[in-house]
């Protein structure tokens, strides 16, 4: 039968990739018809059966049918939008992005208005771009807290520089610094685990396990390898962020106790959510772990393993992805495989360029081999050459590869006491910063001063 109406509703996209559109049309006979205007043919869609309601006529029929889009708009726009929206708003958010963090939070005291402004999601992210376009490294030293307050303080090595620090703020215990992670950083001592914004000053002290479990008096001689700068004791400890719940997150794994003589141990594994604020263990991970921090990338956790604590002496990377809370082994690059004693090369893993890396160690040849994971392969990526670079040498330090600067290349890499810039092509290292020589520069200057008042 032939509907007495027709109207024309809207268009949609037909199935496939071609990216064409039909025309939908409603009928008085309560059907949708798809009319494709490249083969001329029409398709029903929808056809509603039944008998038609006694108010209704061939033209009201016609309104049955409609288009609709799977969306989360809301009825109107929310309060944050209407805030964020008006002239007043754009220009306090265009000074707001150009002022320093710890200064830009002050302004949530004006009114509860500028709070849920400054607070909003959206202003925190367009600060995130704003800060961050160049997308090169920024770094900041750790000290002592200043000014009689307890945990830590960070100052920009272009303060540093200028500047040498003050003993007050010297640390008086190792910690290890991992790298922000959705604008935070983990602090780690044995103890203590401490998350920072070092922009905003937000700060939260987590005691660890490490402080409660019970060692035994007689320690194997074995138990630990070679202390180094990226060291917290029995554990290894990593900052890392929940996509699905959209909170921060430190994963723990922690030695009660691991013998390299006999490859026995035991390892625990807990996860402390930072917005609730709850801690959970888990069952023992499948593999265990080097003492080398964590890499963070995209809502997982990646470690090498310990192949001295393997029969087969090969190693591999456990990956911890954070949502689901499960473990999965991934297989390392064929030339950081296996360990042994004619060569000692060490491996560990880090991110760099927003890709999962491996580092390989040679200290006979002072080189960093640099592999990185590209869709689903491993491919080499740097070489870092160390020869006549004593400060950087790999007998002594453990180097590891912080970032690289996306305008010239560099490589920023970190000793724990030396901060420098590596150029692949020349082959060179521009010192950045030298914490050894500051310090004896600094205790000599102390020594002279007081040389000089006890003759005066």
């Amino acid at each position: 039968m032939k509907p007495d109406f027709i109207r024309v509703i809207g268009s949609a996209g037909s199935s496939g990739m071609s990216g064409k559109k039909n025309v939908i049309i409603a009928t008085s006979n309560r059907k949708a018809i798809a009319y494709d205007p490249t083969s001329e043919t029409l398709e029903t869609i929808l056809e509603i059966k039944g008998t038609p309601l006694p108010y209704q006529t061939a033209r009201s029929a016609l309104g049955l049918i409609s288009l609709f889009e799977d969306s989360l708009a809301p009825v109107c726009k929310t309060n944050e939008e209407i805030a964020l929206s008006s002239p007043l708003a754009k220009v306090i958010k265009e000074a707001l992005l150009r002022l320093p963090g710890d200064y830009a939070v002050q302004f949530k005291l004006v009114s509860k208005q500028w709070h849920r402004f400054i607070e909003s999601w959206s202003f925190a992210r367009g600060y995130d771009i704003y800060n961050n376009r160049d997308r090169r490294p920024k770094i900041r030293l750790v000290g002592m807290g200043t000014g009689g307050s307890s945990g830590f303080s960070f100052a920009s090595i272009e303060i540093l520089l200028q500047e040498s620090p003050s003993k007050d703020t010297w640390l008086d215990a190792k910690v290890v610094c991992s790298k922000p992670c959705h604008g935070m950083n983990l602090i780690s001592t044995e103890l203590e685990d401490y998350l920072y914004n070092p922009c905003t000053g937000y700060r939260y002290v987590r005691s660890t396990r490490g402080a409660l479990v019970y060692i035994p008096n007689r320690i194997p001689s074995d138990r630990f390898r070679h202390d180094h700068a990226f060291t917290t004791g029995n554990k290894n400890v990593g900052l890392g962020f929940d996509p699905l719940m959209q909170e921060h997150v430190i994963v723990e794994l922690f030695y009660q106790w691991r013998n390299f003589k006999t490859c026995r141990y035991n390892i625990t594994c807990s996860l402390f959510t930072c917005k609730s604020r709850h801690t959970c263990d888990f069952l023992q991970p499948p593999l265990t772990v080097n003492d080398m921090p964590p890499a963070y990338l995209a809502g997982f956790l990646y470690w090498m393993s310990e192949p001295r604590l393997s029969q087969s002496k090969t190693s591999a990377i456990l990956s911890f992805e954070i949502a689901t809370k499960t473990f999965v082994v991934i297989q390392c690059p064929s030339c950081a495989l296996t360990r042994h004693n004619r060569s000692p090369c060490e491996s560990f893993v880090v991110e760099l360029e927003g890709m999962l890396c491996v580092v390989l160690a040679n200290p006979f040849e002072e080189e960093l081999d640099i592999w990185k994971m590209e869709h689903g392969q491993w491919d080499r990526a740097y070489r870092v050459c160390l020869k006549g670079w004593p400060g950087y040498s790999l007998g002594a330090n453990v180097v590891v590869p912080m970032a690289v600067d996306p305008k010239d290349g560099r490589i920023l890499l970190n000793t724990g006491s030396k901060l420098g810039l590596y150029d692949p092509t020349k082959r060179v290292i521009e010192n950045l910063y030298d914490l050894d020589e500051v310090l004896r520069v600094k205790q000599t200057d102390e020594t002279l001063h007081v040389e000089d008042k006890e003759k005066s």
